[in-house]
């Protein structure tokens, strides 16, 4: 088989070197060699695609299309933590409101967080705070996370920027550590 962007490129010589159409024996529109090369051409161009989301808070930041004038926006875009048997991951999904997924043990559970401002859209005394549910079984959960600009050491040493507590209704409440794309 040859490699389409080789068969993309002598498509290309062959049809510049075509005489136009209607001018000799030259069939009108493209050739099937031409059609079979774009159609190699976007297989390619389909391939180069990325394959999967940011994987880091600075990664969906980059990610993030800038806000409109007047917009509400969170100071929370992407946000990774854990602690002690439990993982925390926060995405922005459009102004104040927020994916999270939340694991504990061998559960695992998804919801949606707003973020919670004071009156003029900031954080209330450097606590970013989101408030929302937590789809447990069997009913939803009410969950508040709060995450400080603290430095902070992990389960492993690694350090932190963000020290953070997960509180869910019905369990005992978190804290840990994680990273804060702003």
């Amino acid at each position: 088989m040859r490699n389409p962007a080789v068969a993309l490129l002598a498509a290309l010589a062959t049809a510049a070197c075509a005489p136009a159409p209607g001018v000799g024996a030259a069939p009108a529109g493209p050739t099937a060699e031409v059609r079979a090369v774009r159609s190699a051409g976007d297989a390619v161009a389909a391939a180069a695609e990325p394959l999967a989301e940011p994987a880091t808070p600075a990664a969906a930041m980059a990610k993030r299309a800038p806000p409109q004038p007047g917009e509400q926006v969170s100071p929370v875009i992407a946000f990774r933590g854990a602690g002690p048997g439990w993982t925390i991951q926060i995405d922005n999904a459009g102004g104040y409101r927020h994916a999270v997924e939340f694991s504990w043990g061998d559960q695992h559970a998804t919801g949606s967080l707003q973020y919670q401002a004071d009156g003029a859209g900031s954080a209330v005394g450097g606590v970013i705070a989101l408030a929302g549910t937590l789809d447990t079984a069997p009913r939803a959960s009410a969950m508040r996370v709060e995450i400080m600009r603290a430095a902070c050491t992990g389960e492993a040493g690694h350090a932190y920027t963000h020290s953070v507590r997960v509180v869910v209704d019905g369990m005992a409440p978190r804290q840990g550590c994680g990273d804060l794309a702003m």
